[in-house]
């Protein structure tokens, strides 16, 4: 019975002349690790494989999923026979027999592997606070591994922040109770490498929002400002290791990002100070990349000569505060002055995989804002498209 042509989850997506033909997003795991991006594939349905339970938690402290906290998701697991020979991809091919899910985030149904579908039970995903995915291309103990490389042998993760292709970040879990799955062994595979392109993956259909950043590459202290909590026998000799216990949790990460944040904050405005617009955008996009299609440095500069920084004859950033740690990113508090007087600004300064670039840029209520920068063009870097309120003091326009 062909019970996917009225599942509400499909809606939309299976072909109109060819019902049971169906995009599925198809993978060797994640770019960052594979060095392969994502496909958009045609898939034929040819039946149901059973169901994916996927446990989702609240947003909290890191640490182990309580099992009372959580509310677990049933998802129809679809399988099919893959009807393209994908571009570049090494595990799957045409005529495959594939299986996917609906995934919340990702416009088309996710493919999952045997490995994936065996651990997501055991691990509680945070969804993204951008785009609200709550599943993930690689079983969880692999992404923990290609994040923390360098972790010692035979750790096994209880808890994990990770960001979403989309730019966004989700925490995962294993849930309390459950059997507790050791990260894999290193391999120079496991080193993070690649991610999504500016462009997507292959054929444009998964492309991210044209507003929303990509998920970038992370060289090998991909752990930078990362989160983990690992369980292990006893207290060992890690950078800012706190031990949270007798026998044997460890808080493990990197911090710094908070000075890491107000170096490039201060970076950045002296490009400004400048008026050198195409140094400032470099400075705000991830490694320069100008990710943004519709960004360019004159445009960005239009966006911020309506503001104090178009006149700012000096600034100073004397604080700057991490965020949540699992947000691995920073709030820096500069002064403008310029020959109105001095403000105050907020400067959001992302680290993702420790290349710092721009969240937002805040300005307390004194400042003199013109019409560009409230207007849709400049509505990422004022923080207009943030869903969350703006830092205290500071005023949306």
């Amino acid at each position: 019975m062909t019970t996917w042509r009225n599942d509400p989850d499909l809606a939309g997506k299976l072909h109109p002349q060819s019902p049971d033909d169906v995009q599925v997003l198809v993978h060797d795991g994640e770019p960052r690790r594979t060095q392969r991006n994502p496909e958009g594939c045609w898939v034929k349905i040819t039946g149901t494989a059973g169901v994916l339970r996927s446990p989702i938690m609240p947003k909290g402290p890191p640490g182990p999923a309580i099992a009372s906290q959580l509310t677990w998701l049933e998802r129809t697991i679809y399988q099919g026979q893959l009807l393209n020979a994908p571009h570049q991809l090494s595990t799957v091919s045409q005529g495959a027999t594939v299986r996917f899910v609906h995934a919340p985030g990702i416009p088309n149904p996710l493919m999952i592997t045997s490995a994936y579908e065996a651990e997501r039970p055991r691990w509680a995903f945070t969804p993204c606070d951008r785009c609200g995915a709550d599943q993930a291309l690689d079983a969880p103990s692999v992404m923990a591994k290609t994040r923390f490389p360098d972790a010692p042998a035979g750790a096994v993760p209880v808890a994990f922040s990770a960001f979403c292709p989309c730019g966004g970040t989700m925490m995962l879990a294993q849930v309390e109770g459950a059997p507790m799955a050791s990260m894999p062994p290193s391999s120079p595979s496991m080193r993070p490498q690649g991610a999504f392109g500016a462009t997507g993956p292959t054929g444009g259909s998964f492309a991210p929002p044209a507003n929303a950043p990509v998920q970038p590459a992370g060289p090998s202290n991909d752990n930078t400002g990362r989160v983990l909590l690992f369980s292990a026998l006893g207290c060992l000799g890690l950078v800012s290791m706190c031990c949270l216990s007798g026998v044997g949790g460890f808080f493990y990460t990197r911090s710094g990002y908070a000075d890491v944040g107000r170096a490039h904050a201060e970076t950045f405005l002296g490009h400004a100070q400048r008026r050198d617009w195409a140094a400032a955008l470099a400075a705000a996009e991830y490694q320069g990349s100008y990710s943004y299609s519709t960004e360019t440095p004159s445009s960005f500069g239009a966006c911020l000569t309506d503001t104090p920084l178009f006149e700012m004859t000096s600034y100073e950033c004397p604080s700057a505060s991490g965020e949540w740690p699992l947000d691995n990113g920073a709030e820096v508090t500069c002064n403008v002055t310029t020959p109105r007087g001095t403000t105050e600004i907020t400067i959001t300064v992302n680290s993702t995989d420790g290349a710092p670039y721009l969240g937002y840029v805040w300005f307390s209520p004194d400042a003199t804002l013109g019409p560009a920068w409230r207007g849709d063009d400049c509505a990422r870097w004022s923080g207009r498209e943030y869903y969350m309120d703006p830092p205290s003091g500071r005023v949306r326009p």
